[in-house]
C-alpha cells in the first residue's frame, strides 16, 4: 500500500485508481483539474447550499470567471459523489452533470476569447465531464466494496471484481 506524503498525491492516486477502475483514458491536464477541483473544496462547508443554476447564471450574466470555476468544481463532486441529492431537490439525474457542462463550455468561450490555452482545457472537460463523473463514483464505489470486504461480506455477481 502507497501512502501519499501530500493531498495531491493523495488526490492524484484516487483519480489514477478510479480510472483504473472504470476503464477509462484522461489527458494529465484533466487530471490536473480533477486533482485540484478536489483540493479547492476539501474544506469547503457552504458546498452543501450550493444552489447551481443561479450561480451558473449569474457567473455567465456577469462573466464571472472566479464564481463559474466554483460551479464547475461543486457540479463535479455533486454528480460524482452526491448524485442522489438531484432526486431529493426534484431535479433530473442529470442536472449536476449538465450544470458542470455548462460551466466549463462558459469558461472555454472566455478562455478562447482572451486567447488562453485554457480553452482547450475547459473544451475537454465539458466533453469528457461524464468520465469524470465515473471516475469520482468509482472512488465511492470503491471505497464502499473494500469497506465491506473488511467487515466480511463477499460481493456476489459483481462482474468487475
Amino acid at each position: 500500500m502507497l501512502v501519499a506524503n501530500t493531498a495531491i498525491e493523495a488526490f492524484y492516486q484516487l483519480i489514477l485508481d478510479g480510472k483504473r477502475l472504470v476503464g477509462v483514458d484522461l489527458d494529465q491536464d484533466i487530471e490536473a483539474f480533477m486533482v485540484y477541483a478536489l483540493l479547492r473544496n476539501v474544506n469547503n462547508t457552504a458546498l452543501k447550499e450550493v444552489v447551481f443554476a443561479e450561480m451558473l447564471l449569474t457567473g455567465i450574466s456577469q462573466q464571472n470567471i472566479d464564481q463559474l470555476e466554483n460551479v464547475l468544481d461543486s457540479a463535479l463532486i455533486y454528480a460524482g459523489w452526491y448524485s442522489k441529492r438531484a432526486q431529493r431537490l426534484g431535479v433530473s439525474p442529470v442536472y449536476f452533470s449538465d450544470i458542470g457542462k455548462m460551466a466549463s463550455l462558459e469558461l472555454s468561450h472566455y478562455y478562447y476569447l482572451i486567447k488562453s490555452s485554457y480553452q482547450k482545457t475547459y473544451a475537454k472537460i465539458a466533453v469528457e465531464f461524464d468520465k469524470l463523473v465515473m471516475v469520482l463514483q468509482a472512488f465511492f464505489t470503491s471505497r464502499e466494496i473494500h469497506r465491506l470486504h473488511q467487515s466480511g461480506f463477499m460481493l456476489v455477481n459483481n462482474k468487475n471484481h
